[in-house]
């Protein structure tokens, strides 16, 4: 099974990358892409692993983000 990014999560990952090297070396960023192409890969093989929780509170994905935000700066 393939699994497809939009434009805009590419331009994303495209940056965190960017900036990963910058940062923290080439060593990391191929790393952290690798990690998410293993994770993408799991989920098409393992839909069932992955859930849409934004049904259970738009807080919880706020949360998400701003980790996110914090972690890649």
């Amino acid at each position: 099974m393939r699994y497809e990014i939009s434009e805009q999560a590419a331009l994303d990952i495209q940056e965190i990358f960017v900036y990963t090297i910058l940062n923290f070396g080439s060593p990391q960023a191929n790393a952290y892409l690798k990690g998410l192409r293993d994770t993408f890969k799991q989920l098409t093989d393992f839909p069932e692993i992955g859930q849409d929780i934004s049904m259970y509170c738009r807080c919880i994905v706020d949360w998400c983000i701003k980790v996110t935000q914090f972690i890649t700066r």
